[in-house]
């Protein structure tokens, strides 16, 4: 009887280089949070009505900035209320956030509005534009969306300038 002891090795896996992934918004850590109506009345004799936008996310930027762009109203062709950007990192780093004050001046009337913070990387943006090109990768686009009802003229939260569900539909 013949015995032989050993043991096999396999060849090491094949390394790849990680993707970028799109930015990832933490919305459930955003403040304000996207999932409450913003009231902001500017007739309140408050002298500074700017709304601090703060949302936590993530992303494997391979090397590229990560921008973003706060939109009232988004339509595709408007000026965003501000645009900035984050310098790259990895999908570990859990301390990045996107924050800016947001100060609601005449570009954001009364009434019921959208504010849509827009996140893509850089060459995925128009810089020129302030929006994501219009070819860009759809998996490297991120949207986080927050209501704002501006100078409520009575009840804050009865909203009757915001459009319902059926004319959303419809847009």
């Amino acid at each position: 009887m013949l015995v032989s002891t050993g043991c096999i090795v396999a060849d090491p896996p094949q390394y790849e280089e990680p993707k970028r992934t799109p930015p990832i918004l933490d919305l459930n850590h955003a403040e304000p949070s996207p999932f409450w109506l913003v009231i902001i009345d500017r007739n309140d004799g408050q002298l500074n009505h700017a709304l601090q936008v703060t949302v936590p996310f993530r992303s494997d930027d391979q090397g590229e900035w990560v921008w973003f762009a706060l939109h009232v109203d988004f339509k595709g062709q408007d000026v965003p209320l501000w645009s900035d950007r984050r310098p790259p990192s990895t999908i570990d780093d859990t301390t990045r956030s996107m924050s800016r004050p947001s100060e609601m001046d005449a570009r954001v009337g009364a009434g019921c509005h959208q504010l849509t913070l827009i996140a893509a990387h850089e060459s995925s943006w128009d810089i020129t534009n302030q929006r994501p090109l219009p070819d860009a990768p759809k998996d490297d686009i991120a949207i986080g969306t927050w209501w704002v009802h501006m100078d409520p003229k009575s009840d804050p939260y009865t909203l009757p300038s915001c459009p319902n569900q059926s004319e959303v539909d419809k847009k």
